[in-house]
């Protein structure tokens, strides 16, 4: 019985090696380097910021990191060009610089001396009223292991402006303010939510909604944040992209798993405006 036993994992083991094929002389697809371009601008900021690094290998020595060479990055708003400044591996300039103004056109060019180069153009939101609204709700929760918690829910709301495609990106953050500290918390999810106006243009659209814990009695005062980011197409579609992705952690390989505005290489050159909504919950 012992030897019949044997026998049968032998059987096994032969019938299971025996399926084993050693493939050779394949020829991989060449590995083709581009610039990827990471960069999101506003009239908001102080200091805007352009990263840049290189795609990376699906086939062959995955480890394998390829040097993006000598960069020279600038920017333009069709009137003036100017030269970015590297500051710890990224390209940055400032509002003295080069202003990002609402319904204006910049271009972004990238060249390295290694013969890579790509391009990139976004046109600024112009700004329009929203007439943001909260509606705040108090809620009781009771808890058989724990004492009751009250809940404040708050739905957030806008109207859009009618006649034309609108983007919209969305988050909440709570203040809370304690003798001698504060601290601040994101909302919800950490994602933001995005929307556009599809089938609901002109109308008044729910565009977040949130929950917080009621402050406790030691909280002097808290507030609840919403940022309102008017968005162009590009930065819309491009996290919309994401949200659907499905490749993993770094979404922009050889193989295009992933929204790019990029002329000659991958990534996103994208704008926006903010407005925001403060609502005082303590």
């Amino acid at each position: 019985m012992k030897s019949r036993i044997i026998l049968i994992f032998f059987l096994i083991f032969i019938t299971v090696t025996g399926c084993e094929l050693e493939v050779k002389n394949i020829k991989l697809p060449d590995f083709q380097q581009k610039l990827v371009i990471n960069s999101f601008i506003s009239p908001y900021d102080t200091i805007s910021f352009v990263s840049i690094y290189s795609n990376e290998r699906v086939f062959g020595e995955l480890n394998d990191s390829e040097s993006l060479g000598n960069l020279s990055v600038t920017i333009s708003n069709g009137q003036k060009e100017i030269s970015l400044k590297d500051i710890d591996g990224r390209f940055i300039f400032r509002r003295e610089d080069m202003t990002v103004e609402e319904g204006s056109t910049y271009q972004l060019k990238v060249t390295s001396d290694k013969g890579l180069s790509a391009e990139a153009t976004c046109t600024v939101p112009v700004k329009r009223e929203l007439y943001p609204e909260a509606d705040t709700v108090r809620e009781l929760s009771k808890y058989e292991w724990m004492p009751d918690v009250y809940f404040i829910n708050t739905n957030i709301y806008i109207t859009d402006p009618a006649g034309e495609a609108n983007f919209y990106s969305f988050y909440l953050k709570e203040l809370e303010y304690y003798p001698g500290n504060f601290y601040t918390s994101q909302v919800g999810s950490e994602k933001q939510e995005i929307i556009n106006d599809i089938g609901k243009d002109g109308e008044r659209i729910l565009a977040y909604a949130g929950s917080v814990t009621e402050p406790s009695a030691e909280c002097d005062s808290a507030f609840m944040i919403s940022y309102i980011l008017q968005t162009d197409k590009a930065y819309f579609t491009y996290h919309y992209s994401l949200e659907n992705y499905s490749g993993g952690e770094e979404p922009f390989k050889e193989i295009y798993p992933a929204y790019s505005n990029i002329e000659g290489g991958l990534g996103i050159f994208a704008s926006y405006v903010v407005d925001s909504l403060v609502i005082r919950l303590k």
